[in-house]
């Protein structure tokens, strides 16, 4: 399924890993962006572009993000990845896997999405959890996503049987 651009709160490699040994994927470049860096629009169909918004372990000499205070100072200062992320979240349909909406950042943009902003006229914003809890769902339901009890694998095998010809890129 083409995506043109993927958020990783995380610092490993395993989409890059994941995206070399994937023998049918869609697009065939991954374009790895730290969150210091400046923004650049992708304009080829065959690039997925993959922004470390905590720092990668690809690049350790940028920083990295770990501790609140570290996570109250992204938030606050001008930064275009983060600015991007939180006018998505805030109108675009998107999906979230590996992670809880307990993250200090994620959490303070997606209290950017309203009732008002998210757009009921383009498919759900979709949370990933094998095992939610009462709290998940309730801040789902805040945030106006679709709490699927799932993991990441039964997702893709029920999207491949319910649409077997993806659109590509």
């Amino acid at each position: 399924y083409p995506w043109s651009r993927i958020f990783s709160l995380n610092i490993d490699d395993a989409i890059e890993v994941a995206h070399l040994q994937c023998s049918d994927r869609n697009q065939s470049v991954l374009q790895p962006i730290h969150f210091k860096e400046d923004f650049v629009e992708s304009k080829s169909p065959d690039v997925l572009q993959l922004v470390h918004l905590h720092g990668s372990v690809r690049n350790p000499r940028e920083p990295f993000v770990f501790s609140y205070r570290q996570y109250a100072e992204l938030t606050t200062k001008p930064n275009v990845w983060m600015a991007l992320l939180s006018q998505f979240l805030a109108t675009e349909p998107f999906v979230v896997v590996g992670t809880t909406l307990n993250e200090p950042d994620l959490e303070h943009y997606l209290s950017f999405r309203t009732p008002a902003t998210s757009r009921s006229d383009w498919g759900p914003s979709i949370l990933i959890d094998p095992k939610p809890d009462d709290g998940t769902a309730r801040d789902c339901a805040q945030h106006q996503l679709r709490l699927l009890e799932c993991d990441l694998a039964s997702f893709v095998n029920w999207l491949r049987a319910h649409f077997p010809n993806p659109p590509r890129a």
